[in-house]
């Protein structure tokens, strides 16, 4: 079947984890045509380990293994689309998803090895990615068929606190009620620097009635096992207190919305973002945001959300990152301690979300990525659109 006919997508991604790109790939096949979903490490019969150990071989800049990888996938399809971290792309190209096949790729924002970026990425006939940054990144390295396609949101949970009354019951302790619930959902890695979070709202709990919510768990395979034991210590010396509530259980998009519908505002301090699901919807849902000046943020969410200062320079580890100013964390928090304040990023949050992310605007994207399949897309046009949208 030619591109010109193409009626049916697969969609290889992460379908067992907490990250991302799985309720990315949900949102993508509810609009796209006899789209299935397909777990990369389940087909290729590897486990994250195994994917972790091919993506240090990629920061050392050992792209061999990964072209002789032996693995090729049988598939009916007509469209491949591959939303992955970069190690699980280059499995997945080195596994001949691409071969006689149209192929899309989630363009990798943070690839560790600048020389061979354009390697990992030249054999797809289209990228796709929700960092604006990984776009400019891209056509410095002549891959110039990159569109944009933004996280979206689907729907709103109205505000209640059910969520936190219940999990402070389980666990033991009481919430006030005049408490400011203050989120972290996050997964619990090194670049997240949820530790941060944890910390400014020790030092505000006893001037403000704050309860902070940690929803997030360890990954069960972790390359940097020291981040772990470090923070892990530090939830287990302030378990007992009755400000923090640590919920470690994965909840499945969308009902984890109605968790989200408990906090009266949200943190996110990670440091190395190509985009997130998770902001967009809480923006949505009119929760403010404090997020790190760092990274895709303050391309996607400027006039929407609150920034805090990154220290100076960047943490080289596997992934470089960033790292929070502590003492502007904590006066951004205080700051949305008053509620007149919140009232007016919530405002914020909702008109930057409908602004930037609807549900109209992404659909509008997928009618381009769908074009793009049968005929030449102007994609410099598509990205002058995208920069006055995003005021960039």
């Amino acid at each position: 079947m030619s591109k010109k006919h193409a009626k049916s997508f697969a969609i290889f991604t992460h379908l067992k984890t907490d990250m991302g790109e799985a309720v990315h790939a949900q949102k993508f096949a509810a609009m796209l045509p006899h789209a299935t979903l397909h777990d990369i490490p389940a087909l290729l019969g590897e486990d994250y380990a195994t994917l972790a150990q091919m993506n240090l071989a990629l920061a050392e800049a050992d792209y061999a293994p990964c072209i002789s990888y032996p693995h090729r996938i049988e598939h009916t399809h007509d469209v491949s689309m591959v939303l992955s971290w970069n190690a699980g792309v280059a499995a997945m190209l080195a596994s001949g998803v691409q071969e006689n096949k149209f192929t899309i790729l989630k363009l990798y924002a943070h690839q560790p090895q600048e020389r061979i970026f354009a390697q990992l990425y030249s054999s797809a006939d289209l990228l796709i990615t929700e960092s604006l940054l990984a776009s400019q990144r891209a056509h410095a390295y002549g891959l110039d068929r990159v569109l944009y396609l933004p996280h979206h949101f689907t729907h709103c949970e109205p505000a209640s606190r059910q969520y936190v009354i219940e999990l402070a019951k389980r666990l033991g302790k009481t919430l006030p009620a005049e408490a400011i619930i203050v989120g972290v959902p996050s997964r619990f890695e090194y670049w997240k620097n949820c530790e941060f979070a944890v910390e400014a709202v020790r030092q505000l709990q006893s001037k403000y009635p704050l309860v902070l919510v940690l929803k997030g768990r360890f990954p069960q395979q972790s390359v940097y096992p020291d981040y772990e034991q470090h923070f892990a210590q530090m939830l287990q010396a302030y378990q007992h207190e009755n400000w923090l509530l640590w919920d470690d259980s994965w909840t499945s998009y969308p009902d984890v919305l109605k968790q989200y519908a408990s906090f009266d505002f949200c943190v996110q301090p990670s440091g190395a973002e190509g985009g997130s699901n998770v902001i967009v919807e809480l923006l949505a849902m009119g929760k403010p945001v404090i997020l790190l000046d760092a990274s895709t943020h303050p391309y996607l969410f400027k006039g929407g959300a609150l920034f805090v200062p990154p220290q100076p320079g960047l943490r080289m580890a596997q992934l470089a990152y960033a790292q929070p100013n502590l003492d502007a964390l904590i006066q951004s928090i205080e700051q949305l301690c008053n509620a007149r304040e919140r009232a007016k990023w919530s405002l914020c949050a909702q008109t930057i979300a409908h602004q930037r992310f609807h549900p109209n605007l992404a659909q509008k994207k997928i009618a381009y990525m769908l074009q793009a399949l049968e005929k030449d897309v102007d994609f410099q046009k598509i990205e002058e659109e995208d920069k006055k949208l995003y005021g960039i």
